[in-house]
């Protein structure tokens, strides 16, 4: 496996991550908010 490869992986999963993290805090600030 070259470095590149793993580089690209990491990306992807701290993407994915951060922005379900993201979309889940948003929801939750909206949900607490709105009720």
């Amino acid at each position: 496996m070259s470095p590149s490869q793993n580089n690209s992986k990491a990306i992807l999963r701290a993407v994915s991550y951060t922005s379900a993290g993201t979309a889940l805090h948003r929801a939750g600030l909206t949900g607490g908010h709105t009720s």
